[in-house]
């Protein structure tokens, strides 16, 4: 897909509502997270991967960005059977 056929309308940060609790600043992933870390892009909800060891979580109520974009071609192009 052609980098032009994408629109940005709008980006903002979204924050948790509830404050997480200090007891539960860090979330320690499984070899199954640390897989599927490889295979995609993962933004954790409420926090960030750590960037010096990533077999963790970083809970510290930063939020994901949420993009609302436009693409300008037909839902049948994007998901076209192989």
């Amino acid at each position: 897909m052609v980098s032009s056929l994408v629109s940005l309308i709008s980006k903002k940060i979204i924050k948790p509502s509830i404050l997480t609790p200090p007891t539960k600043i860090s979330h320690q992933l499984s070899f199954v997270d640390q897989v599927i870390m490889n295979l995609h892009m993962y933004y954790p909800y409420a926090g960030r991967l750590n960037k010096d060891n990533g077999n963790y979580v970083d809970c510290n109520d930063m939020g994901v960005v949420l993009s609302h974009i436009h693409v300008h071609c037909p839902m049948s192009q994007i998901f076209r059977q192989p």
